[in-house]
């Protein structure tokens, strides 16, 4: 079904089939209007934009290949549509040579019509959705995304700037959770094959065997495994770019055709006997040391200098915690706006806490914490008990034995009360604060459940019960 308001401009010199079209075409999806002859449909189009022009070619008054040329060079972005009668054929043929999507032949039913009218207004939808979709994954994946300003994403950065629009092949090092994936990304969005497909092949949790097929490909019989032949991702991915995550768990038999394959540009599917030409770019990230495997012989020297073209290390949070502030306040906004709410501030008391802690698992860590900081948090400001981490800051360390065993204490005390009240908040997120539904989700007595609300306090949604809808 076509979107609503499609502005169809309908050229005919006929009245009956110019109040044909008004009778078929539903008024809630089409906007119509008329022209009685060429040079009213020119004027209608130099006044503006018009979605799908309707030509009947057989009652226009003199309107010929002349003015189909005209819409095709000023119009570009209209569809045009035709209708066919007695010796017009060959302007309907020339017509659909100029780029008109279809035509219909007179007669014709007023399903016929609507039947040609919907698939191009829906051929239109299709088309500004994928625009669309194009334009949020270009906005997602911005170089603006790596948040931060240290001297370290500042050098990322440069690099990224440098070579993405080359089709070098980079190298991403880093610990887990430092954003290797999102910096693949970036760097394909940022090339000229931002357009193909962006593909990631884990290496580091599947087996070598199934590895290869994912990769290359799998041959339809009789040498091939499969029935029918299975593309790889190296074939999915056309001009696009592939993804090889922690590529240092890749075995050394593996290693040695995708050696082969980055030398010769192109691959044989397993089982297969005539190759495949590769156009894909070809980018890698490990949190291994690279070197340090190839001097053991556990990674391949000749694989490692053709994914090493250009190498992009990326640091530990703990070593650019000066970004912790502007990363804290992106997940924020991030995860507020998505479950409908404003982004509360972080006090100086949870930004210190933040600011102390040395986030092993880096940003993917920081980024699970603020989530959680924000469901704790129903106010406007996250507060330091908030911020459920592991660990203590090294200045709130006890200085004696007595202080240690309270300090003991309090920390399990307030670890059950943050534990407590995050599963009561999160349980009620998942069923739409409906206490009901939310007890039948976690395993509890209702009356049990309410008891844990009652206990930590938690009783309205932005303004609305927490029971509504029992």
């Amino acid at each position: 079904m076509a979107d609503a308001f499609v502005t169809v401009l309908v050229i005919s010199g006929d009245e009956i089939t110019r109040r044909s079209c008004e009778r078929v075409l539903p008024s809630g999806n089409y906007r119509l209007e008329l022209a009685g002859n060429a040079t009213e449909a020119v004027n209608r189009l130099r006044k503006g934009p018009v979605d799908i022009v309707l030509v009947d070619l057989g009652m226009t008054g003199g309107l010929g290949p002349e003015l189909l040329k005209n819409l095709r060079e000023n119009r570009p972005d209209t569809d045009l549509l035709v209708i066919s009668g007695v010796g017009t054929l060959h302007l309907a043929v020339e017509a659909l040579r100029r780029g008109a999507y279809d035509l219909i032949e007179k007669p014709f039913s007023p399903e016929q019509l609507l039947n040609m009218v919907s698939r191009c207004a829906e051929r239109r939808r299709l088309l500004a959705e994928n625009i669309r979709l194009r334009q949020e994954r270009h906005a997602l994946y911005r170089i603006e995304s790596l948040i931060g300003a240290s001297p370290a994403m500042k050098r990322v950065v440069q690099l990224i700037t440098a070579v993405a629009p080359t089709e070098s092949a980079v190298l991403l090092s880093g610990e887990r959770g430092t954003g290797r994936k999102l910096t693949a990304r970036v760097i394909h969005n940022l090339s000229p094959l931002r357009e193909g497909p962006f593909l990631v092949v884990d290496c580091g949790t599947t087996s070598d065997e199934r590895l290869e097929a994912e990769v290359f490909g799998v041959a339809r019989g009789p040498y091939g495994n499969a029935e029918e032949a299975k593309p790889g991702t190296l074939e999915l991915a056309a001009q696009g770019s592939v993804l090889f995550e922690e590529i240092g768990s890749l075995g050394l038999a593996l290693q040695a055709k995708l050696m082969r394959t980055l030398q010769e540009r192109e691959f044989r599917p397993v089982g297969g006997r005539n190759a495949i030409r590769m156009e894909a770019r070809i980018l890698a990230s490990t949190s291994r040391d690279l070197p340090a495997m190839v001097r053991d012989g556990a990674f391949r020297e000749d694989l490692f200098y053709r994914i090493n073209v250009f190498p992009i290390s990326l640091a530990p949070l703990r070593e650019r915690k000066e970004d912790i502030p502007s990363l804290a306040a992106h997940f924020l906004g991030r995860y507020a706006s998505a479950s409908g709410r404003p982004a509360p501030s972080l006090s100086k008391a949870a930004m210190k806490r933040l600011i102390l802690h040395n986030w092993p698992a880096n940003v993917r860590e920081l980024e699970n914490v603020i989530h959680m900081a924000l469901i704790l948090s129903n106010g406007k400001t996250v507060r330091p008990e908030h911020i459920l981490i592991t660990g203590s800051p090294v200045e709130d360390l006890p200085k004696t034995s007595s202080e240690l065993v309270r300090r003991k204490r309090e920390l399990r005390e307030r670890s059950v009360r943050e534990l407590e009240r995050a599963f009561a908040t999160a349980a009620l997120q998942r069923a739409d604060w409906n206490v009901t539904r939310a007890a039948i989700d976690v395993g509890m007595q209702r009356t049990n459940l309410q008891a844990l609300l009652r206990k930590h306090g938690i009783k309205r949604r932005q303004g609305r019960p927490a029971d509504a809808g029992d």
